[in-house]
C-alpha cells in the first residue's frame, strides 16, 4: 500500500531523544516509521495497529 502525501504523521509527547517510531492512519491502514529512517514504512491492518498500541501501553 503507497502512503498519501496528505497523512499526518504522529510520535509520541515522550519522544524526547529523536530516536521514536512514527505512527500515521490511513483508512483502513495504520503506517509506521522510524523517525531516523522514514523512507522505510510499515503498514499493517488498523485493528492490528490497535492490539499492538494497547499491547504497548499495558
Amino acid at each position: 500500500m503507497s502512503v498519501s502525501n496528505n497523512v499526518v504523521w504522529r510520535k509520541s509527547a515522550r519522544c524526547e531523544s529523536g530516536k521514536c517510531v512514527e505512527l500515521a492512519w490511513g483508512g483502513t491502514a495504520t503506517f509506521i516509521r522510524d523517525s531516523k529512517n522514514p523512507g522505510q514504512i510499515v503498514d499493517i491492518p488498523a485493528g492490528a495497529a490497535r492490539l499492538l498500541i494497547d499491547f504497548v501501553r499495558d
